[in-house]
């Protein structure tokens, strides 16, 4: 057993005690057995020692009294990691079936050029008693979700991780268009599901959507061509400006595009376009989410049947409920469309 590649799994925590106890309380149902608990805990205001020693006493609870953001600490973890792969998960974040881990490590073992594994993610308070995810196509896609996604420890290192600067959300997107210029790719497992409780507490939807239009537009900046970069980034602001007004947060919009501005200059030092074939594989995902692996080895040139592909899917993506509307979600980001 002893033989298997290690596996570490790196959990970021601040003030979700009881749900940081629920996830690794539920990791110790996995039947993987070469497992590394890491746990970077961002200046809770109490410490979470005690609850993942008791679950785990092995773990390493690394506590920092001040916070520095999710970002910041998940790069700890990677940097601090022993494991050949690596779990990453929120700390409201669990593996449903045991063999998760066990089935994750045989596909990318398998699968060398593979940086990542996306899981498909239920959010919700409880689990539904049957899920069948076997009508979603498998295949490459261009991003994950940060909750529960696992990562090759040595595709990391090809890259500069995450931003510290981006603190939280759209960091993951910034970091996959790295991988994807560097050859790696993420692979979509749908079979294999993480449950999402997605806890209340400590989030703050507003700043966030703030924080997350600056970053999309920081991404931009880095690894658009040129030629593209005015589009890109109207497209970007004109997209901000309608949800401003759609979820009255003009002072969030106006904040985000001046703290954009303010970072301009240092992510233009940070310039790396995408390079052709990188960027005709970032369109293709854009228009379908899902890569069959012969269509992502050579993308095609998008025609216009693939841009109204995804004129069609665009008003259904996943978004806030506007303020004039009844409905408290909108679209539904699990359920990738594939182009064949």
């Amino acid at each position: 057993m002893n033989e298997m590649p290690l596996v570490t799994v790196v959990i970021a925590t601040k003030d979700r005690h009881d749900d940081l106890a629920a996830t690794v309380r539920d990791l110790c149902r996995q039947d993987y057995p070469s497992l590394e608990m890491l746990v970077i805990d961002d200046g809770s205001a109490s410490s979470v020692v005690q609850i993942v020693k008791y679950c785990w006493p092995e773990a390493r609870v690394i506590r920092h009294e001040d916070s520095r953001g999710q970002s910041a600490r998940r790069n700890e973890g990677f940097r601090l990691a022993t494991g050949k792969y690596i779990l990453q998960l929120d700390d409201d974040c669990s593996l449903v079936a045991a063999d998760t881990i066990a089935m994750s490590v045989g596909y990318m073992e398998a699968t060398p050029s593979c940086a990542g594994i996306k899981y498909f993610i239920w959010v919700g308070k409880e689990m539904p008693r049957e899920l069948d995810t076997s009508h979603i196509l498998s295949g490459n896609c261009l991003s994950y979700v940060g909750a529960a996604v696992f990562l090759r420890r040595a595709a990391l290192e090809d890259t500069a991780g995450y931003r510290d600067f981006f603190v939280s959300y759209g960091e993951e997107e910034e970091l996959c268009l790295q991988f994807l210029k560097r050859g790696w790719r993420i692979s979509y497992r749908p079979e294999l599901i993480a449950h999402h409780r997605y806890s209340s507490q400590n989030r703050n939807n507003s700043s966030a959507w703030g924080r997350a239009l600056r970053n999309n537009i920081w991404s931009i900046m880095i690894h658009c061509p040129l030629l593209r970069l005015p589009l890109e980034i109207g497209w970007k602001v004109a997209l901000g400006a309608w949800d401003a007004f759609r979820l009255q947060r003009w002072r969030r919009f106006v904040e985000a595009l001046a703290q954009t501005l303010r970072g301009a200059s240092e992510m233009l030092k940070l310039r790396d376009p995408l390079d052709p074939l990188s960027l005709r594989r970032y369109d293709a995902f854009r228009a379908y989410q899902v890569l069959p692996y012969s269509v992502f080895e050579n993308p095609p040139i998008q025609k216009w049947a693939d841009f109204k592909h995804w004129a069609k899917r665009w008003p259904n993506r996943n978004r806030d409920s506007s303020f004039y509307s009844k409905r408290k979600d909108i679209g539904c980001e699990e359920v990738p469309h594939a182009r064949t």
